[in-house]
């Protein structure tokens, strides 16, 4: 079974820091390269890791993936 939690954009990542009930022991975060090099992706993992067991990256994702490439 897999649970996800709500969708945090990048705007977004201060809200990772204060909302512990979003985030489960194990998080696998999904991002696209675009977000990687612009340091959204290092700053999520920093926050995660502060209330998380395990973060993993998945960051081959294409870019405003459509619904054939999920």
């Amino acid at each position: 079974m897999i649970a996800c939690a709500p969708r945090v954009f990048a705007d977004d990542l201060d809200v990772l820091a204060t909302v512990d009930e979003l985030i489960g022991a194990r998080v696998c975060l999904v991002s696209d390269g675009g977000l990687v090099s612009a340091g959204h992706v290092a700053r999520a993992t920093q926050l995660i890791e502060g209330v998380a067991q395990e973060v993993r990256l998945f960051t081959e994702v294409t870019p405003n993936p459509t619904p054939a490439d999920v």
